[in-house]
Parts: C-alpha cells; sequence; structure tokens
C-alpha cells in the first residue's frame, strides 16, 4: 500500500510539475521511475530499462509515421470534408456528419489532436452562422474524435492495443481492443440521438449551406489507396485465420508475423519512397509529446508492477460494493481525466491493475477496461483536458462567444458526458451480472 500512495504521488507530482515548468510529464515520470526504482526499491538501470514499454513506443510511432503522410498532405481533411458534405440533404442528421468526419479523421492517423481542430473549426463556424446548440456539436466532434481514435488500428486503439498486451491479457488483447472501439462508438451515438431528437424542432439545420469540397490529387488518391491497403492487411489476415482455425499455414504465419507498428512504419517507408508528401515534415509531425507522456508514465508504474501496487489497486477498489465497481471506476476515471490525460495517464495506471481487478472482484477485464476508457474519455470534453481545450482553442471564436463555448463544455458538456458514461457502465454490469 505505501509504494502504490509512493507512485500515485509521483504521478501527480509529474503532472503538477510537468504544468508548471511546462515539461512533458513522461519525462518527469522517467526521473521519478530511476530515484524510485534504483535508490528505494533497489532495482539496477538495467532492470529499469527492460521496463521501458518497446512495443508500446513502436505502436505509436509506426502508426503515426504511416498516417502522418495522409495528415499532411491533406487527405484527412479533404475526406473528412466530403463525408460532411454527404449530409447535404439531410441536414438535421448533419451532427452525425461532424461525429464521422472526426472518428474518420482520426481513426485514419489524426488522432483526436488532429480530428479535433479540423472539423472543430469548420463545426462551431456552421453552429455561430446558423445559432445550432453548440453542446450537440461539441459531443459529436469531440467524441467522434475520440470513437475512431480507438479503432485497433487508429492512433489511440494502437496504444490501448499496446498497455493490454502488456497485461497478463495478451492473449485477449485484440479481442478487448475492438469491443473497447465498439462501445466507445455506440454510446456517443445513442447520446447525440437523445439531444438531436430533444432539438428535432430547431428550423436553423434548415438554413444551413455547405461548401463542395476539393476533389482529391493524385498524391491523395495514391495515399488513400496506400491506406486502403494497409487496413485491409491489418484485418484480412487475421479474419481468415480466425477463420479457418489456423488451418492454412501461410495465412497463419502472416497473421501471428503481422505488428501493428512495425506494419505502420513499413507502409510509411513505401509513402516516403514515392514521395506522398514531404518527409521531413512527417518526421516533425512524430507525437514525441504523447510518446514521451504514455511511455515515461508507463515506465513509473511498471516501476510500481515490481513491488505489487496493482494488486493494492485492486484490493482498495475491491472494498467497493461489488454490484458498483464499474461504475465507481469510471466516475473515478472521469473525475481524474479532467486534470490528467485518459491514454497518458489513466490508461497505463488503470489497465495494469486488470488482471489483479479480474482475480479479486470477478469481474470481466473487458468491462473493466470498457469503464476505464469510456470515464476518461467523457470528462475529456472539459476546457481543461485534451477534446474542450482543442476545441476552443481552434474554434475561432473570441471574447463572449468563446466564455459560451467554455461555459457550455463546463457547465453543459462534462456533467451529460460523465453521468452518461457512468450509466453506460452501470448498463453494461447489468447485462454482465444477468
Amino acid at each position: 500500500m505505501t509504494y502504490m500512495l509512493l507512485i500515485i504521488v509521483a504521478i501527480i507530482l509529474a503532472i503538477f510539475l510537468g504544468e508548471k515548468f511546462d515539461v512533458n510529464a513522461g519525462i518527469i515520470g522517467v526521473v521519478f521511475a530511476y530515484f524510485i526504482g534504483s535508490f528505494m526499491i533497489g532495482l539496477s538501470p538495467d532492470e529499469i530499462f527492460t521496463l521501458w514499454p518497446v512495443e508500446l513506443f513502436m505502436m505509436i510511432f509506426g502508426v503515426s509515421f504511416f498516417f502522418n503522410f495522409a495528415n499532411e498532405n491533406g487527405t484527412l481533411e479533404i475526406i473528412g470534408h466530403h463525408l460532411i458534405y454527404a449530409f447535404k440533404d439531410h441536414l438535421f442528421w448533419l451532427p452525425f456528419g461532424f461525429f464521422f468526419a472526426s472518428a474518420l479523421i482520426s481513426g485514419l492517423g489524426g488522432s483526436i489532436w488532429g480530428a479535433v481542430p479540423i472539423v472543430g473549426f469548420l463545426a462551431l463556424n456552421i453552429a455561430k452562422e446558423n445559432n445550432l446548440d453548440t453542446r450537440i456539436i461539441a459531443i459529436a466532434v469531440i467524441e467522434g474524435a475520440l470513437a475512431g481514435g480507438l479503432c485497433p488500428f487508429g492512433p489511440l486503439g494502437a496504444i490501448v492495443h499496446g498497455l493490454i498486451a502488456s497485461t497478463g491479457f495478451a492473449d485477449m488483447s485484440s479481442v478487448i481492443s475492438w469491443q473497447l472501439f465498439t462501445v466507445s462508438t455506440i454510446y456517443p451515438i445513442l447520446l447525440l440521438l437523445f439531444l438531436m431528437f430533444k432539438d428535432r424542432k430547431n428550423e436553423a439545420y434548415k438554413q444551413v449551406e455547405l461548401v463542395e469540397p476539393e476533389a482529391l490529387n493524385k498524391k491523395q488518391k495514391q495515399t488513400f489507396i496506400l491506406m486502403t491497403i494497409f487496413i485491409l492487411t491489418m484485418l484480412v489476415f487475421p479474419i481468415v485465420n480466425n477463420f479457418t482455425s489456423g488451418g492454412i499455414p501461410f495465412i497463419a504465419s502472416i497473421s501471428d508475423s503481422l505488428n501493428l507498428g512495425l506494419v505502420g512504419i513499413v507502409f510509411g517507408v513505401i509513402a516516403y519512397m514515392f514521395e506522398l508528401a514531404d518527409g521531413q515534415k512527417v518526421l516533425n509531425r512524430t507525437p514525441w509529446s504523447v510518446i514521451w507522456m504514455t511511455c515515461g508514465i508507463s515506465l513509473l508504474i511498471g516501476v510500481g508492477v515490481q513491488v505489487g501496487i496493482t494488486e493494492s489497486l485492486a484490493a482498495l477498489i475491491s472494498y467497493v460494493p461489488w454490484p458498483i465497481i464499474p461504475v465507481t471506476i469510471a466516475l473515478l476515471c472521469g473525475c481524474m481525466s479532467i486534470f490528467s490525460s485518459t491514454i497518458g495517464v489513466i490508461a497505463p495506471l488503470f489497465f495494469t491493475t486488470l488482471p489483479a481487478l479480474y482475480a479479486t472482484t470477478g469481474w470481466s477485464p473487458t468491462i473493466m477496461a470498457v469503464c476505464i476508457i469510456i470515464g476518461g474519455f467523457a470528462a475529456t470534453v472539459t476546457p481543461f483536458s485534451d477534446g474542450g481545450s482543442l476545441l476552443l482553442a481552434s474554434s475561432g471564436y473570441y471574447g463572449a462567444d468563446q466564455k459560451n463555448l467554455y461555459n457550455t463544455l463546463l457547465f453543459k458538456v462534462t456533467p451529460f458526458t460523465v453521468g452518461s458514461a457512468a450509466l453506460t457502465a452501470l448498463t453494461l454490469s447489468i447485462i454482465h451480472s444477468i
């Protein structure tokens, strides 16, 4: 229990010092991992090096390296605009245009950091010009980006897959990743449907005019084809292998050899050689801050795992009445996400507890993983977290408009999404218990 508190305090300090001195919290996490690991626990530097999450690092880098070609040459932005424009004759459903455009851009490598600024600017200015409900627009853009990013071959999905693979449920990592993606897509869609039908008498949608987007140029078409081949490669071989129960040795061999990060690097090199975008600019887009945040905090937690902090945290959670453990985890992750990163901090901390939680509570690791993610993502809409701050920064709003958007995110959207995440966790737990 002492070491659990020590690691949690170290994580909080890393976040606080990172904010105060404008230093990546993951790098500070490495410092704490070294001091705690070597001088308090007795690990050698070589033992600490072995705790560095290599697979997680390669997954984040590989996926971002390849898909950043589509980000740099404008393919993702044009695809997103085309998807929104497809709703020109069905304007009541326009929020779903924003949702799916944001999800697609995020899932194809733009992640929340690319999707929210691209779609958010367009969506919020359409909302401002036509007096649309910004609460609906904010949820569509941010939750769409989060859901799309969780696609198992997307940027956030790659991180989640890597984190789960590092636990005792490595053999279930693909299944859990797909189930996380499914739930994280369905539940915000239900939220949007609820809000849209409450707002169905709003005549403003009838006045919206959408500008026809540009067509893909030659480089962008080539990029789109290469992305399609990448996605099919990552999907077809595992599906065929599962369907044939490994009965085709050639397919089984390829399926077993596929690694999201390494395949991403292979396709990135192909895109580099075909000059689909400026290679140096693509490399400059590498999300080093995300890599350091996620891997640095994972290293710190890895040091704690050596002395049993995951078992201590799981034992603490086990004191919560059994039926409400999933809801408690969702709300706890939601509260923590207001001031910290779900993917960079919360997921590395709680995913490592999945085996211990399963052993002490009996709750399905999939249910626990879903509650961790949807709880954390629910509060990402706050102005202090990734999604909300990105939306505010990219809105183009100033003065009273920006203040109104800030208040909407904090006092209207956040309580609604956090409450909905808790309700979703409760629903899933009831279904699981039947």
